[in-house]
């Protein structure tokens, strides 16, 4: 497997594992279930489409990873690559996407402010900034240099391991939801 490819998995899997870990241990954290049910813009994390999180985080990481394969020899390993990718992410995906999203300079200018508690509004720039410092340490990791090659060559078999567990987990959860959301309608009529 070329240089190229392994490094663009290792972005892949580097965006779905930060995504997870970071999400789930926020979500327990500063409790967004119990908030999230309170808006009306939401899918719920009981939706059929919340369970699908994972997979789609693995089509974001496709993306991430073309974009960072044309920056790898540039940005990712130049001196200082944590710091100039965490930057990158910061800068480019929370406060300067072109989209109004929430926390970001244009959902500032457009977005009516939403009443949301300091623990949810705090916790998700904890959450985003953590995620994006854990995802530039990864992703700038020579682990050759680390812990070997042949360890290293076992890497991309994990990779495709523990993506087909979180893809695998996803879909099952997608249809335990749309089946018990079935269910209940079945007992409501």
């Amino acid at each position: 497997m070329t240089e190229s490819i392994q490094f663009f998995l290792k972005v892949v899997f580097a965006h779905v594992f930060t995504y997870t870990i970071c999400g789930v241990i926020a979500m327990n954290l500063f409790k967004y279930k119990k908030w999230v049910k309170t808006q009306d813009t939401w899918r719920g994390m009981d939706s059929p489409m919340t369970a699908l999180a994972i997979p789609f985080q693995v089509i974001r990481g496709v993306l991430y990873g073309i974009v960072f394969l044309l920056l790898k020899d540039t940005i990712v390993y130049a001196d200082f690559g944590i710091i100039k990718v965490f930057v990158i992410m910061v800068i480019l995906g929370i406060f300067n996407t072109p989209a109004p999203s929430p926390g970001s300079i244009e959902g500032f200018i457009y977005l009516k402010p939403v009443k949301e508690p300091l623990r949810v509004k705090i916790g998700g720039m904890i959450e985003i900034m953590v995620q994006n410092l854990l995802f530039a340490i990864i992703i700038c990791t020579k682990w050759v240099d680390l812990i070997g090659e042949r360890i290293t060559a076992i890497l991309p078999i994990i990779f495709i391991i523990s993506m087909s567990l979180f893809f695998l987990m996803s879909v099952m959860g997608y249809f335990f939801v749309k089946r018990k959301k079935s269910e209940e309608q079945k007992t409501s009529t």
